[in-house]
């Protein structure tokens, strides 16, 4: 069988030399909304008619909104495997205090700051503009710390980004956990997305989520119990939701505690026997 990874071009021409193999196919759909395979390539499907993913044997969405776009480019409903990623559950645990003190020293942070962090591609559609605006001008706890953890060299669009008293860069890490486990607040403003590794690992380290209604978030949190959720680009919603989880302690621990528990979800282990699931039905039916 083949698997194919993001539903790009490859897709077009690896389905019919696997269907003229007689080999099953299973695609991984990564993304939804603007910045997914679906609406990126339509222009592209003129010609293509998106054939990879209308003729592969399987096709995983990460979310609801993912499997209403395949049902509307004519993939049949019952090739569609709505599959969410996994992560290992025991290894992203939220760290006690003296823990988080410690990696704090470890990693440079301030120890009495509430850290709000943001972890990814510094690209235009994970809305870091609208973050950098927010963050300038709300009325927020002078000892709250913004840190911006991945690449800033994948995107022509990004706004400025400069260390100060109030906002930390850092450059992109294999260790995130480490960031994860020391920071209070996980922001995610992103316009479009499939479902964030990023965001379920902050979710599992019991960080407070502030997060946007993009791609898998609304599945994944319960809005006021275990994170925030804001409409993409709504400067005002996300300055309100950062604000509440700033200035109530209380609130802040008690969503970190509820994103923690709906992590459980998502174990590693529920998603791979999902697949491996599929991936012998694929071969049981496979001429």
């Amino acid at each position: 069988m083949v698997h194919i990874h993001l539903a790009n071009l490859q897709a077009d021409v690896i389905v019919p030399c696997a269907l003229l193999m007689r080999r099953p196919v299973y695609i991984k759909v990564a993304c939804g909304g603007e910045v997914g395979e679906v609406q990126r390539l339509a222009k592209v499907a003129l010609l293509t008619r998106w054939f990879g993913l209308r003729h592969a044997s399987c096709v995983q969405a990460l979310s609801q909104e993912i499997v209403e776009e395949l049902k509307s480019i004519g993939v049949p409903s019952r090739r569609i495997i709505s599959v969410p990623n996994g992560l290992d559950y025991q290894n992203f645990a939220p760290a006690g205090p003296r823990e988080k003190a410690s990696l704090r020293k470890l990693l440079g942070l301030p120890e009495a700051a509430i850290i709000v962090l943001f972890a990814g591609r510094f690209a235009r559609y994970k809305g870091l503009h609208e973050l950098f605006a927010v963050w300038r001008t709300m009325n927020r706890p002078t000892h709250a710390l913004l840190l911006l953890v991945g690449s800033a060299d994948v995107d022509d669009g990004q706004p400025d980004i400069e260390n100060g008293a109030d906002l930390l860069v850092r450059g992109w890490t294999n260790e995130i956990r480490n960031y994860l486990r020391a920071a209070d607040v996980f922001v995610y403003p992103s316009y479009a997305d499939g479902m964030s590794n990023a965001l379920l690992e902050a979710m599992s380290c019991g960080l407070a989520i502030v997060a946007t209604r993009s791609g898998a978030a609304e599945e994944m949190i319960d809005h006021g119990a275990s994170g925030l959720l804001f409409d993409a680009r709504d400067q005002h919603a996300l300055d309100a939701s950062l604000t509440r989880v700033l200035v109530d302690s209380r609130f802040r621990k008690e969503l970190g505690r509820c994103a923690r528990a709906r992590a459980g979800d998502y174990s590693i282990e529920f998603v791979v026997d999902r697949i491996e699931a599929a991936y012998m039905q694929m071969m049981r039916g496979a001429p």
